[in-house]
Formats: C-alpha cells, structure tokens, sequence
C-alpha cells in the first residue's frame, strides 16, 4: 500500500466521520493534490500469517474515500464520499481504490494453490456467502482479478481430525475481488 498521508483533524466533535463529513488530511511533502483529486482512507491491520502457509503478509482494508476541496494551511480539507467501516483520525491515506461495482469471474489454465491467511471479520473459521478472507497468493503468482478458486478441507467436521493428509472435500468457492 502506497502511504501518502494521514487525516490529523476533524471540524466535528466526534472520533468518527461519516459520509458527505469534512476531515483534514496532511500529505506527505511528495503528494501534491489539486481540488478534485480522489483518495482513499486504509487501515493497516498488521501481519498475517497461517501454519499452514509457506508465506506471511500485511493486511490492509480501505474504510472510505475521500475528495480534496481544498488547502487549508498546512492540510487539505476534504469531503468523505463513501465510508465501508470506521474512518477516524489518524487513519493513512493512500491512492484512490474504487469501490468494486461488478467482477466478472474468470477461469485459468494454471494451478495456483493457496491458503486462507485470515478473513476480514477474525471471527470463528466458519465463512459463508458474502464472506472476505485473505489469500497467500497475488499477482505475481499468476492471480488475477476475478479468478475462481476452489476451497477444500480434510478435516472431519464433526470430530475435528483430519481425514486424510491432502484435501478431502470441497467446501466452498471464493472470488478474487482485489489483488
């Protein structure tokens, strides 16, 4: 993720924004917005690793976007136009990454296998329609947006032993939504 700034104020009394909300963002001396410019608010949520993986990551989650309106001394007012989950100071700004409007599911040639780091709610393992969850894989191993991957298990679900040392059953289908 591209780090590009920070929200460090708020005009409203409040730890939250909401839509159409204004926030005051500080860019890094780099950035150079215009009125007009788009960007996105993130949180960085750390590391992510699983046992069973061969790799290790970061997760991040774009919470909302923003609009540049203008500079207001040292800092850019700005107008929130859309808010997924909890936009607050102190939360980085980085690049503009658009709200997923439609993905069209795609099937590849290539074996790409990989294994489910964390899901974006850390609640129990169970995930369902509509569920996000993180994949050890990416671009640079071939995935592309929209891919298909399969989901398989080996574990006996009403005991909790494993059933064989390779997958045994397919669970579920997962869509790759971001890279």
């Amino acid at each position: 993720v591209e780090d590009l700034g920070k929200i460090t104020a708020m005009p409203k009394a409040r730890e939250l924004a909401a839509r159409f909300d204004e926030v005051f963002v500080e860019f890094d001396e780099s950035v150079k917005p215009k009125p007009g410019d788009r960007f996105s608010v993130y949180n960085a949520e750390g590391k992510v690793s699983n046992k069973i993986s061969d790799r290790q990551g970061f997760r991040y989650t774009i919470t909302g976007q923003l609009e540049v309106k203008e500079k207001v001394g040292k800092v850019w007012k700005m107008k929130v136009l859309e808010v997924s989950d909890l936009v607050e100071r102190g939360n980085r700004i980085t690049v503009y990454t658009p709200k997923i409007e439609k993905i069209s599911q795609t099937f590849t040639n290539r074996r790409i296998e990989a294994a489910i780091l964390a899901s974006y709610n850390d609640g129990p393992g169970i995930q369902s329609f509509g569920s996000v969850v993180y994949l050890d894989r990416g671009r640079a191993d071939g995935v592309e947006l929209g891919n298909i991957f399969e989901t398989f298990s080996f574990v006996d679900q009403s005991n909790g032993k494993k059933i064989s040392s390779e997958p045994a059953y397919k669970t579920g289908e997962l869509t790759v939504i971001t890279l």
